[in-house]
């Protein structure tokens, strides 16, 4: 049959056919591409009970001027395509134009998606019917399960995962919730699994739905991590006891060698030690020993002052030595108020004063420093 449309009919990018009284679709290349052949009964494109449908499309075009429904378009080999098409004209000479339906390819490009990502990604994609019969397993993941996809379907997904934390996580999916869980199963595998329940426009639950993804290797690393964490936080204890040593100068004296900066925790473990050994060792003395304290900033220096003030409490009497030129500028222009806390430039000094006092033979001590 002679194109009526010329190069526009047969060239236009969607499918266009001419349908004749026979019923006879004569259409363009996009047409042909579509459906396989140059020329096709309209029937037959209609799929089951197209004859019935067909004398209906005419009615209606008769009555209307036009009509417009969905059909599946397929070609000799691959997939069928959903068309919107809409016939116009006047029997017995008909017009056919049709596009694809935009829902339809996007569906078929989320699910080549969803293919990909099951085959390239170590997740289980599960659902059930109402019932709890698993009517999807698939992914990447089920080989680390020791399943292929097919093993599962059909099984009772609360008996497949009897006795294990799943259990009572499909359950409570059943039951309309939403669930988190981690599993770990036989072989060393842990998987987290996610599931949703499938719900009806009436309310009615049809099922669920839900995604695991393998975490073993997570798993293992958090575990390692851990250990170091407990590894280390065990290191850092014993270096702190280490740091905070309170040892006896002389019988009556204490010397606390302040190293470092002084934080919170480490003010707090100081000042434990400190009282301790003031009440055990009844001493009158403490000298606090900055040598090696390169730098100090407030808040340490209020730590240390703190000290001082505890140790005043207990009836013993705190001194500082050692102070850098450095520390003592930086708490000048700090504004750190020392108060009348006695201050020597080395150790010695602070432990003879303290001998002498001792000894009633130098300074006396009293509640404001040494006279």
């Amino acid at each position: 049959m002679e194109d009526p449309h010329g190069d526009v009919f047969e060239h236009a990018g969607n499918p266009l056919a001419i349908v004749d009284a026979a019923g006879l679709a004569h259409g363009n290349a996009a047409f042909a591409a579509a459906v396989g052949e140059r020329a096709v009964p309209l029937a037959r494109l209609l799929g089951e009970g197209g004859e019935a449908q067909y004398r209906a499309l005419v009615e209606r075009v008769r009555e209307a001027g036009h009509a417009e429904l969905e059909a599946v378009l397929r070609p000799r080999t691959g997939e069928g395509v959903l068309y919107q098409l809409r016939v116009t004209g006047r029997s017995p000479r008909l017009f056919l134009s049709a596009w694809p339906v935009p829902e339809l390819a996007r569906a078929r490009e989320q699910s080549r998606v969803l293919s990909r990502l099951l085959e390239a990604t170590p997740v289980v994609l599960t659902a059930t019917d109402r019932t709890g019969a698993i009517t999807l397993s698939d992914g990447k993941g089920l080989a680390a399960l020791g399943f292929a996809p097919s093993d599962v379907l059909g099984l009772d997904v609360r008996e497949l995962y009897r006795d294990t934390p799943l259990e009572d996580a499909v359950q409570r999916a059943l039951r309309g919730e939403n669930v988190y869980t981690r599993c770990s199963f036989e072989g060393g595998s842990t998987f987290d699994h996610w599931y949703t329940s499938l719900v009806a426009e009436d309310g009615e639950l049809e099922g669920i739905i839900g995604i695991a993804v393998d975490t073993t290797a997570q798993t293992a690393a958090e575990r390692e991590l851990g250990a170091r964490l407990e590894e280390i936080q065990r290191k850092d204890a014993t270096i702190r006891a280490l740091s905070a040593p309170v040892p006896q100068a002389w019988e009556g004296i204490l010397c606390v060698p302040i190293v470092g900066a002084v934080d919170a925790a480490r003010g707090e473990q100081v000042m434990e030690a400190l009282l301790d050994g003031i009440t055990r060792r009844r001493a009158r003395f403490v000298i606090l020993d900055l040598t090696g304290a390169e730098l100090l900033d407030s808040a340490s220096a209020a730590h240390v002052l703190r000290l001082v003030q505890a140790a005043s409490v207990l009836g013993a009497e705190g001194l500082l030595c050692g102070m850098r030129p450095a520390v003592a500028s930086t708490l000048v222009a700090l504004g750190v108020d020392l108060g009348e806390v006695r201050a020597t430039l080395r150790l010695r000094d602070a432990l003879r004063a303290c001998l002498r006092a001792l000894d009633g033979a130098g300074p006396r001590r009293t509640a404001g420093g040494f006279k």
